[in-house]
Formats: structure tokens, sequence, C-alpha cells
């Protein structure tokens, strides 16, 4: 580096050798306290490298300061993350912001449901607002993304954003719900609008997720059904007979939820069970409401039938 002292000026070319994270070995805790909250179990690689210049324009645009990550993994707050990998060019470090357009990729995120792929194009401005450009990423062999959502890094106020799915697996669904017996088939499309309070935790507010033309099946075939579900009366027994083979063509899913507060999930099926009825079409609109483990105790009270179907029972037990 060299400055003028006559002028006051000055510029430095700074190299930071690689930083190679090793569990059990250095850590980002090792560097800085802050860090253990969000960079926990790290392994990876990260490096530095650019020119600085003083006074005035802190980093010279011919040759930004690059951070650059490789391989980098962690446990946060959040969730898991593997893969990470990118080159950020800051263009201040007196505030720390970066040019426009950075991206950052990773193999997955688990944030309690498994993400893959994800590609996150981003900036940080002068007010210490991390500013979401756009996010991309595979959910259950479909894709998901957002864009223009600011994350503000000096205070807890709530983070809304909403996701665009499209084509997820109704099958890959099925068995993240880890629910036993269920199985499911054909895509759903629709937008999840969330919002993330630091403190409160992930409100999700009218989302909404409708079935692909041409439909699907949903099929639930427990070994031995949940208490709950056991002698609840023939309302729920018809349901349980419905969804052992259910091919649906239509299927539309709403939820709402708050934290602290019941979520509500509205379900509406259009479609026959070839084994109930000889395959006369079945109509189902079922709201759960509460907790999610208390969501089939509600079903009996809240589950509603087509008058088709409901008449076709009664001549079948003599009303």
């Amino acid at each position: 580096g060299v400055h003028d002292l006559a002028r006051g000026t000055g510029r430095a070319d700074i190299r930071l050798y690689p930083l190679v994270f090793v569990p059990g070995g250095l850590q980002p805790v090792d560097l800085s306290p802050a860090a253990a909250a969000i960079l926990r179990n790290a392994s990876g690689k990260v490096s530095l490298e650019g020119a600085v210049e003083w006074p005035g324009r802190d980093v010279p645009p011919d040759n930004p300061l690059t951070l650059t990550v490789e391989d980098l993994a962690f446990t946060g707050s959040l969730g898991t993350v593997s893969g990470l990998t990118g080159a950020v060019g800051l263009s201040s470090i007196d505030p720390i912001t970066t040019l426009d357009g950075q991206v950052l990729t990773a193999t997955g995120i688990d944030v309690g449901v498994p993400i893959a792929e994800p590609a996150v194009t981003f900036h940080l401005d002068r007010d210490l607002n991390l500013v979401l450009e756009r996010v991309t990423a595979r959910f259950a062999d479909g894709r998901v993304h957002t864009e223009d959502v600011t994350i503000p890094l000096t205070s807890n106020d709530p983070v809304s954003m909403v996701l665009d799915v499209d084509r997820v697996d109704a099958g890959r669904l099925a068995d993240v719900t880890e629910l036993d017996g269920l199985t499911a088939s054909g895509s759903l499309t629709g937008r999840l609008p969330l919002v993330w309070d630091f403190e409160e935790g992930l409100s999700v507010r009218q989302a909404q997720l409708s079935a692909v033309n041409p439909g699907g099946t949903v099929k639930y075939r427990p070994e031995s059904p949940p208490a709950a579900l056991q002698d609840a009366g023939e309302e729920v027994s018809l349901l349980m007979q419905a969804v052992r083979n259910l091919v649906y063509e239509r299927f539309d899913l709403e939820v709402n939820g708050r934290p602290g507060e019941p979520f509500d999930i509205k379900l509406r099926v259009r479609g026959a069970n070839p084994d109930l009825f000889d395959g006369y079409p079945v109509a189902l609109n079922v709201t759960l409401t509460g907790r999610l483990d208390e969501m089939f105790l509600n079903a009996r009270r809240t589950l509603g039938l087509s008058d088709v179907l409901r008449r076709k029972l009664e001549a079948r037990t003599g009303g």
C-alpha cells in the first residue's frame, strides 16, 4: 500500500489468504463472537482480495474488494446450508456495501424441509439492508422463486415475501409430511405469501396452491389410523374410504396462520374413488383449524361432503 502524506490520500492492495474452517478446528466464532449465532459447525474456505482507497471512494470500481467463499457449509438459526459458493464484490467497507447483482449459490438448504440448488442475487445497501433481488431454488421437483425482498440488518422489523411455486410434486410434499400411509401424485402451482418475524416466527398469509391439469391421486392408507379418526362418525369414515384411492381432477389448498394462533387449512378436492360407489364423483371440502396435532380432531366438525355423495351414503345405510 501507499499513502501520500501531503495529499492525505492512499491506496492498499489487500489479499487475505484463505481461511479454512474445519469442524473441531478453526470456526467463525474464533474470529468474531457475533458469528456464533449464524455460523456454527462450519466447513469450507473463505478468502478476500482487492483494493481500497482513501479518502472518499472506499473501493475502486476497477478492482473491487472481493470476498470469495468456496463450498462453505454451516448451521444457523434458520437451518443448515451446504455448498455455499460465490464471489461478492464490496463497494465500500465503512459502511459495508456491495455492488448490485451479487450472486451466491448453494447445494442445498434445510429449514425443516429440503431446498435444493438455491441461487441468490442480492446487494447490501448503505442503510445495511440486505436486498434480495431474486431468489430461486428447486423444491419437491418443482421451482420456487421470489424477488425484491428487503431484510434490515440493523433492526428486527418483520420481513415480507411472496414465494411463487411452480409445479412442485405432490408426492414429494406427501413425503415431507412424514404422515404414515400417505402417498400422492400430480403437480401443484401457486403463491405463498410469508412474513418472518425474528421474535415470533413465520406467518402464512392466504397461501394458495392448486393442482395442475390433468390432476393426480391422493392415497391415505395408514396401517393404524390415528386415534382421533377411529369411531369418529360416518362422515369421517366416508372420508377415510374416499381417500384410500382418490383420483382428483381439482385440488385447491389455502393456508393462513400466525405465530401463537391456530393455523387454518382449507382443502377442496373434486374427483372420484374408483373403488367407492362405482367411481361416482366425490366433492370434499375440509377445513382444519388449530395446532397440527389437533387438526384431525376438528375434521369431523368441519368436513363437508357433496350432497350427491351424502344421498348415496344414506341410500346404502337406510337413511
